[in-house]
């Protein structure tokens, strides 16, 4: 597996999570991800759909090698999580996405 394809799984996963916009504008994974810690939850769902939407690349290294891009990804949400909300973080190790 290419190191690199793994690093901008990660970097590209982060930036979704970053921009990634409803059709109501609102940026609907950064919100999900501060909703987390109050809601209590240990899974941030994402729809493929937008992945696929943001980035089909991305989106097809996921289909084609999930065991090696999905924990990027997870990385990628819980670094995310973890600049939102370090005290909800520092309980868990990891959490996955649905």
């Amino acid at each position: 597996m290419n190191v690199s394809r793994l690093i901008s799984a990660y970097e590209a996963f982060t930036r979704f999570i970053e921009s990634f916009r409803d059709t109501a504008g609102n940026l609907k994974y950064e919100q999900s991800l501060i909703d987390m810690a109050i809601k209590g939850l240990k899974s941030l769902i994402v729809d493929f759909h937008d992945v696929y939407a943001f980035d089909n690349e991305l989106a097809r290294n996921i289909i084609i090698t999930p065991e090696d891009f999905l924990p990027k990804i997870d990385a990628a949400a819980f670094q995310k999580l973890h600049i939102h909300n370090y005290k909800y973080v520092k309980k868990y190790k990891g959490f996955m996405l649905g």
